[in-house]
């Protein structure tokens, strides 16, 4: 996310309310508009809370590639 929008994920939110956050509520950070349903999907994908099922690098990768076609 920061390399798209140029800010912090969370903002200026206090670390111990990330923490919460990601970890007890499972939440991702505020969707910036810039973000497009297809790379806000692929975001969710990447950060999933069981590490099982998110993306492999090669499929971020690929739809990286896809996007800038």
């Amino acid at each position: 996310m920061e390399a798209m929008t140029g800010q912090f994920p969370w903002g200026t939110i206090p670390d111990t309310v990330v923490k919460r956050n990601v970890l007890k509520r499972k939440a991702l950070p505020p969707r910036p508009r810039i973000f497009n349903d297809s790379e806000w999907e692929m975001m969710q994908r990447m950060c999933h809370s069981d590490p099982q099922r998110r993306i492999t690098i090669g499929a971020v990768v690929s739809m990286i590639y896809n996007f800038s076609i």
